[in-house]
């Protein structure tokens, strides 16, 4: 069950499209949004103000910041949140961003995180550096949405799967969860290089997996293709998805599409939100 959705925010084009897809998931879903904004009090001082010069100008300084946010968060009410019919709270920190909410997430009892994608070039330009950080240190999923993306229900996942006999399959239960909750097809794909086979392990590990799928509608594909981000490309342009799944592990899929600059060219082009989810 997701019940409760964590959506950061720094008020950017980006983030105000993610919270406005999370509305439309937490309305799909009936569940709870907290959506919460970090920020950091720059201090200006010079080293010739005394100790109590330098406190008072950081309360002023804190004071001034504060109030900042909180226009900006009763705006993004008004404009986002206030006439949806979705439960939500709205919540803002002091602290170092990446750090605060990597914590938030990891403790806070939240089943996913909605976080806006912006960039130029490159997955992880593309992803912005803090959604790249999330996704790769936090257990909670993270579904990171392209600023073209608009929610018009998740109906069908595609999984870029990585066969790999070392995962424990209970690593996919998060996506299990949110396919049942949206009623959705997930479509499994395994990219093969053309001259390329599956070894036994990968074999039985693809075995597991579609026992573990049987809670859901769904079918596997193996397709040949000279590289792996062509295949997915290629299978989303022939068979459309509302979101394209991944599960980042180190020297994978993930990682390696983060180190490519024609990554631009991928799920984000096609303005299919990306959902990791941790082992």
């Amino acid at each position: 069950m997701i019940s409760r959705i964590l959506v950061p925010t720094d008020f950017s084009p980006a983030a105000n499209n993610a919270l406005r897809y999370a509305v439309g998931l937490a309305r799909q879903l009936d569940a709870r949004l907290t959506v919460l904004t970090v920020y950091e009090v720059p201090i200006h001082v010079y080293p010739i103000y005394s100790t109590q010069t330098v406190m008072l100008e950081e309360r002023v300084q804190k004071q001034a910041r504060t109030e900042a946010i909180d226009r900006q968060l009763i705006e993004l009410e008004a404009e986002f949140l206030a006439h949806q019919a979705v439960p939500y709270e709205l919540a803002r920190q002091i602290g170092p961003i990446e750090e605060t909410l990597e914590n938030v997430a990891t403790h806070g009892g939240y089943d996913l995180v909605v976080m806006g994608a912006e960039g130029a070039t490159g997955l992880a330009a593309l992803l912005g550096s803090t959604t790249t950080h999330l996704m790769r240190r936090v257990s909670v999923p993270v579904l990171a949405v392209p600023a073209q993306a608009r929610y018009q229900g998740i109906n069908r996942m595609l999984l870029a799967a990585d066969y790999q006999e070392d995962i424990e399959l209970e690593a996919y239960r998060p996506l299990v969860r949110l396919a049942q909750a949206c009623q959705a097809h997930v479509d499994v794909l395994y990219v093969l290089g053309k001259y390329e086979w599956l070894s036994e392990a990968e074999v039985e590990a693809g075995r597991d997996l579609k026992q573990l799928l049987q809670a859901v509608p769904h079918t596997f594909r193996i397709e040949r293709y000279s590289d792996v981000e062509t295949g997915i490309l290629t299978h989303l342009q022939a068979h459309p998805a509302d979101l394209l799944a991944m599960m980042p592990q180190q020297h994978t899929l993930f990682e390696r599409l983060l180190e490519r600059s024609h990554t631009t060219h991928l799920c984000f082009r096609t303005h299919v939100p990306l959902l990791t989810f941790r082992a």
